[in-house]
């Protein structure tokens, strides 16, 4: 049992250290210089997911607007929707929904996406919505898991001056809400 532990503590270190560096870094760089096609990016983290959940029989929906871009590192992007539509997949019974859309933000940086992930599944009591985010604070004890997946989530949407919030799925699971600095890709650019 302690020999668990202690593999587990280190591979949480690990994981924070990792984050923690990652953040320091950008925090040097010019987070929204880069412009990332978000319709590829979600939909290839769908098919990924897909894959790893396929004995589940987990079906993931993707609709998302062509010319949205997230204004940012790609990295970081896959980093927040692998972790949130992971999590999505380990508690759907069936399927997930992938909706990606624009919100003009007046004074706060101009258009903003906003990426929703619904699951089917049990959803998650309302006191523990924000306990969530914190590190190493998980819902569940039963599944398997670190804590970190959506402390990561929060600490990176928020570098961006995004973030994210739980609520619930019109199917009566789980929403994510992920709101990060967008744009609108040139026709000639969406493919």
């Amino acid at each position: 049992m302690t020999a668990v532990v202690s593999q587990q503590t280190a591979l949480m270190r690990r994981h924070v250290d990792h984050h923690l560096a990652r953040a320091r870094a950008i925090g040097q760089a010019s987070l929204l210089r880069g412009q990332i096609p978000l319709r590829p990016v979600l939909l290839s983290l769908a098919r990924t997911l897909e894959k790893i959940h396929d004995r589940s029989g987990i079906a993931i929906s993707v609709n998302a607007e062509d010319r949205l871009a997230f204004r940012g590192e790609q990295n970081d992007l896959e980093e927040m929707l692998g972790n949130l539509l992971d999590n999505a997949c380990n508690w759907a019974q069936s399927r997930v929904t992938l909706q990606a859309d624009s919100v003009s933000t007046a004074g706060a940086g101009g258009l903003q996406i906003r990426i929703i992930i619904d699951d089917d599944g049990p959803g998650i009591a309302p006191e523990l919505r924000l306990a969530i985010f914190d590190r190493g604070r998980r819902g569940d004890e039963t599944k398997p898991g670190s804590g970190l997946g959506l402390a990561i989530v929060r600490d990176i949407a928020a570098l961006y001056g995004g973030h994210v919030e739980i609520g619930d799925a019109s199917a009566g699971g789980l929403r994510a809400i992920l709101s990060l600095p967008g744009a609108r890709m040139a026709d000639t650019d969406a493919a």
